[in-house]
């Protein structure tokens, strides 16, 4: 399903309260999805009804993790399906202990928790988002140059594609 996936890299700006602009193209992305899969979503029938995302924390590093709501769903039964073991456990706590339901307001915005903002390093300012396909990220600008926008990342991507064959 091509026309559902979060694709490219934004800059976008986080208020003092933690507010932020979806780019347009992923809340249009958001709506297209809610069609799909949800034939009782109130989006689908009501046009100015507000759409929910699903924002934990992310893995390996320190930022946001934003999910749609049915590839929410999707992660969680496939943890859940999981023996309960310790690593298991400590993957519930991260991912759905860290998790909160975020509504895009009318005006394509999100509030980010503090306990999410901390986590991620992100204050007032600048903001990367992401697209990852199902899903996207949300990175403080500082964290995203030093560790995705690194001097030798080409190289590692290149090798990381090649390991996988793609």
């Amino acid at each position: 399903m091509r026309s559902g996936q979060f694709n490219g890299k934004h800059i976008h700006k986080v208020d003092g309260k933690g507010r932020m602009s979806i780019a347009s193209e992923f809340r249009e992305k958001l709506k297209e999805r809610e069609k799909l899969f949800s034939s009782e979503s109130a989006s689908s029938q009501d046009p100015d009804s507000t759409m929910t995302l699903i924002l934990t924390q992310g893995m390996g590093t320190r930022h946001i993790w934003c999910f749609p709501v049915d590839v929410w769903d999707r992660k969680v039964e496939q943890i859940n399906k999981l023996p309960n073991t310790e690593k298991v456990k400590e993957i519930r706590r991260h991912l759905i202990g860290g998790a909160q339901e975020c509504e895009i307001d009318r005006l394509g915005r999100i509030l980010i928790s503090p306990s999410l903002r901390e986590y991620a390093g992100i204050a007032a300012g600048d903001v990367v988002v992401t697209g990852m396909g199902e899903t996207f990220e949300l990175w403080s600008k500082e964290s995203y140059d030093r560790i995705v926008g690194k001097a030798d990342q080409e190289k590692s991507v290149q090798e990381y594609a090649e390991e996988l064959g793609i």
